[in-house]
């Protein structure tokens, strides 16, 4: 018997709990969905590499750094990816 699959990053459990809430109880389109699971693995992997490995953990200044790494040139922009960036309560 082998063991169940461990999730490829300690946030990636979290972040796929949000993309679920978004496909079921939002009933975001496809490529929404899309665009948003590829800025949460960016932001996935800036957090890990900031030694953050639990959302709950995440600062403001893991969202600001984040979104400067990005080069977020519009605030409309920061504002959507900073929204992607906090899962639902």
């Amino acid at each position: 018997m082998t063991a169940a699959a461990q999730p490829v990053d300690p946030l990636s459990g979290q972040l796929q709990g949000y993309l679920d809430h978004l496909t079921v109880e939002r009933g975001v389109a496809a490529n929404t969905l899309s665009s948003y699971r590829r800025d949460l693995r960016r932001y996935s992997e800036h957090l890990l590499a900031r030694g953050v490995d639990d959302l709950a953990r995440a600062g403001e200044s893991d969202v600001t750094d984040f979104l400067v790494c990005c080069g977020a040139a519009t605030r409309r922009t920061a504002y959507r990816r900073c929204r992607r960036s906090r899962p639902a309560p």
